[in-house]
This record gives structure tokens, C-alpha cells and sequence, in this order.
């Protein structure tokens, strides 16, 4: 009895996978990275090796014939030498197979039409942007379809009074943080590839950069978006403004989907001010990688870049409280030097008219004889008055230390 069960499960898990399997070939992958137009094939593979042929499934030249009439303003590739740039992402370690055709889409209409098509002919879909992704995601798979977003790349419309803007798919994650330049701002994540990396691929990946520390990484930058889904229907989700707290937050689901819940097409993505000064890159070796992440705590923790705010005197060393004082006593003198006014219909010496009303002029003993030493004194005087008002009573440099080193617990 218990062999007969055994064996009833054996078969019934067979036949679960065979199902499941069967799912996956008929609806497809809307898999979706950052990748581009014709990115060369990996200096691993044999300069020799010929492009693998397209898989040919029953009618499908027919089915392709009616999928370019369906998109008058994309365009369909069959040659199998230039669909072998658009078979693979970066990615090393995964095979790619060979596609049915490629479609270049130029507009949200053509990824609706040739998602719509898939749908009706269960021929499965991998969308593409510019094929600077490691994970695998553009990767194609025999007889699919691969969809690319790379041209859908209008202007940017960036609206600088409310830090947004909106970006096709296609756009350059560069050429997007440059039209923010022109504004004054600046679009955060930038992934190592951001030169050629696309928003499309972008947002589906969820991608980081070196900034993401200070503003977060894509979903972050994400407002709303406008996405096909896989039976071609176009859905808009998100807003246009910084603040939104109403509904389910749906933009987010599709940040980092990797395109398993449809293709993006265009997103209204948050700006940031643009720093004033260009970023610098500091070096350091530390003994552990302990010490390395509680150095980076304490940096941020002290706001390096920054100033921190204090009511510490500006440290000048042993110079300071003797260009502190002269600044008070300067600062004292000239409020009582402009205080007196005298007639302007009777001058007298040592005094200057201004506006008809007579200042008495400061005289402070042999200074008033020696124009050098007042000179010097008045320069000294300033500089301290401007060092104590302006900076030393609000700004302090402190070091930033960091703790001895530890063991760093183990994460789960």
C-alpha cells in the first residue's frame, strides 16, 4: 500500500512539473533589464561561433507577417546576424536562446500591440533596454520574442518647480540626470552603467549607484508609472507630485519586478537640488571590515560634508581669543564712533559730513598720527569681527572618530 501511494505521488509530481513547465513556454517571460541597442556579444564566447538560427513553430511566418502589420512604426527582425546583439544582457553565466524575431517598439503602442500578439499566439516575450544588466533578465529564450525600449527615448519633460520629471523608458539615465542639470537638479541613482544604462531597465531592477546611500536607491525616485501589461492593456499608476498617501502603493510593486508584472514604458521620477560644489572621493584602508562600516556610521553620524552647528568658538589656536577680542573691541568702537552727529553748518576738525549730518571721527591716542598702525589695526579688527559674528559662534571642525574595533555580529 504504501509503495502503491509512493508511486501515485511520484507520477502526480511529474505530471505538476510538465504542467508547469508547459505555463511558463506558452504565457512567456516579461523579464525586463537595462540593456541597448546591439551590444556586441561577450569576448567569452568564440569570435567564430555562428548566430543560433531562430526556432521555427508552426505558422509562425504567417504569425510574424500579422505582427508587423500590427506596428506600422516598429520595427520586426528576423535575420538572425543582427537578432544575435539582442540575444543576451552582460550577464556571463546564463545561455542565451534563439528568439523568434525582435521588435523595436518606438512607442507605448507597439509594446501594447506586441504584447497583445503574444498573448493570442502564447509566444513568450522578453523585453529589453540597453543590455547593461548582470542578472539575466534580457536573456532570450528559443522562439520568444524580444522586445526592446531602447528607441522610445523623447525629450525629457522635467518640471523644476515641483522636482519632477517624466522619462520614456528608452531615456538614458544620463541624459536624464543632464536635462535636470539645466535646472539646477539632479536625478540620484546612478548605477555604475549609468551612461548607457536605460530608465526602462533602470526601474525594473531597482538600481542603486554610489549616491543611494544619502537618496536612496530607484524606488525611491519613483513617482508613477505607465505600464503594459501582458495582454496589452496600458495601466497608469502613481502621481506627479512629491506627496502621495492614497491608495495601494502599486508603483513600488513594479519598481525591482524585473518585468514579471509587464513592460514599463515611461515614469515620473522625482528630482533632487543639485550640490552646489562637485562630490569628492576620498580613500581609506581600514584593518577589518568592522572598522570599515563603523567608520561609515561615523561619518554620517557626523554629517561630514557638512557643517555641524555648535556654539564652540571657531578654533583659530592659539590665535583665536586674541582675534576674537580685538573683533568685539573694533565691533564696540565704530558703534560708538558713527553715534555722534553735529551740525553740518559748523564743521569742525577731524569731522566729516555725510548726508548734512557731521560725524566725529575715532582717534584712539598716537594712532591718530600713524595711518599705518590704524591701517593694520582696522584690517586685524575686521578679520576678527568677521571670524567671531559671522563663523565662530555658529561652526566648529571636530574630528571624527571612530570606535575601537570589534567583532561585527553575524547577520542571519
Amino acid at each position: 500500500m504504501a509503495c502503491g501511494v509512493s508511486s501515485r505521488l511520484v507520477t502526480l509530481t511529474a505530471e505538476c512539473d510538465e504542467r508547469r513547465l508547459a505555463r511558463v513556454t506558452s504565457r512567456g517571460s516579461l523579464g525586463y533589464a537595462p540593456a541597448a541597442l546591439a551590444i556586441p556579444a561577450r569576448a567569452s564566447q568564440p569570435a567564430t561561433a555562428r548566430p543560433a538560427r531562430p526556432r521555427i513553430i508552426g505558422g509562425m511566418t504567417d504569425k510574424l507577417d500579422a505582427l508587423r502589420a500590427m506596428l506600422p512604426g516598429a520595427r520586426v527582425i528576423t535575420d538572425p546576424e543582427v537578432m544575435d546583439s539582442y540575444r543576451r544582457d552582460q550577464t556571463p553565466v546564463v545561455t542565451p536562446g534563439a528568439p523568434a524575431c525582435v521588435v523595436i517598439a518606438h512607442t507605448t503602442a507597439d509594446v501594447a500591440a506586441t504584447l497583445a500578439w503574444a498573448q493570442e499566439h502564447k509566444v513568450a516575450v522578453v523585453p529589453r533596454g540597453g543590455g547593461t544588466s548582470l542578472a539575466g533578465g534580457a536573456t532570450a529564450t528559443d522562439g520568444c520574442v524580444v522586445l526592446s525600449t531602447a528607441r522610445m527615448a523623447d525629450p525629457v519633460e522635467v518640471d523644476a518647480g515641483n522636482e519632477i520629471a517624466v522619462a520614456q523608458a528608452g531615456v538614458l539615465n544620463a541624459d536624464l540626470d543632464r536635462a535636470a542639470e539645466a535646472h539646477g537638479l539632479m536625478y540620484a541613482p546612478d548605477p555604475s552603467s549609468w551612461e548607457i544604462s536605460t530608465i526602462g531597465g533602470n526601474l525594473a531592477t531597482n538600481a542603486g549607484g554610489l549616491r543611494c546611500v544619502k537618496y536612496g536607491v530607484t524606488r525611491e525616485a519613483t513617482l508613477g508609472l505607465e505600464v503594459v501589461l501582458a495582454d496589452g492593456r496600458v495601466m497608469r499608476t502613481g502621481r506627479r507630485t512629491v506627496k502621495g498617501v492614497a491608495g495601494y502603493d502599486i508603483t513600488s510593486l513594479f519598481v525591482g519586478s524585473e518585468g514579471t508584472l509587464g513592460v514599463i514604458t515611461s515614469a515620473t521620477l522625482r528630482l533632487r537640488p543639485r550640490p552646489s560644489a562637485p562630490p569628492t572621493t576620498l580613500a581609506a584602508s581600514f584593518p577589518s571590515f568592522g572598522a570599515a562600516a563603523r567608520a561609515v556610521t561615523a561619518i554620517l553620524r557626523a554629517r561630514l560634508g557638512g557643517w555641524p552647528r555648535t556654539t564652540a568658538p571657531f578654533k583659530l589656536g592659539g590665535w583665536g581669543p586674541v582675534v576674537n577680542i580685538v573683533g568685539l573691541i573694533y565691533g564696540g568702537a565704530m558703534l560708538i564712533n558713527f553715534a555722534w552727529p553735529r551740525a553740518a553748518s559748523n564743521p569742525k576738525p577731524n569731522q566729516t559730513v555725510i548726508g548734512g549730518v557731521q560725524q566725529l571721527d575715532f582717534h584712539i591716542g598716537f594712532l591718530n598720527n600713524i595711518p599705518i598702525l590704524w591701517t593694520v589695526f582696522v584690517v586685524i579688527a575686521a578679520i576678527g569681527a568677521i571670524y567671531y559674528l559671522a563663523v565662530g559662534r555658529t561652526k566648529e571642525f571636530a574630528p571624527v572618530t571612530v570606535p575601537a574595533d570589534e567583532p561585527v555580529p553575524a547577520s542571519d
